[in-house]
């Protein structure tokens, strides 16, 4: 990567990447978030309703929506493991011009 235009498409690139994985990470812990402070509110409802001695039915909840925050977290995971990839190969390409 000698030529001046394309570092910068390659920059370009990087810092939308970069930018796309940082709009990825608020919405996954806004879930994340979300998913804890629910469920933990289920299970003190059903601890101090009818306690554990009964049926656990908060593990419903918590299942279902815990299928949902795995699809939110694959993508997460993938943009956070690209956009590493694309920084080093971006770092490793600048180096070598220094």
């Amino acid at each position: 990567m000698t030529d001046p235009f394309e570092r910068a498409v390659a920059r370009e690139e990087m810092e939308r990447r970069e930018r796309t994985a940082r709009y990825v990470a608020i919405g996954f812990r806004y879930h994340l978030r979300a998913y804890l402070m629910v469920n933990a509110l289920l299970i003190a409802i059903w601890l101090l309703t009818t306690g554990p001695g009964s049926h656990p039915w908060p593990v419903w909840p918590i299942g279902g929506w815990g299928i949902g925050l795995y699809f939110h977290w694959v993508p997460y995971r993938e943009h956070t493991k690209r956009t590493r990839e694309l920084r080093a190969q971006f770092e490793d390409g600048a180096g070598r011009q220094a």
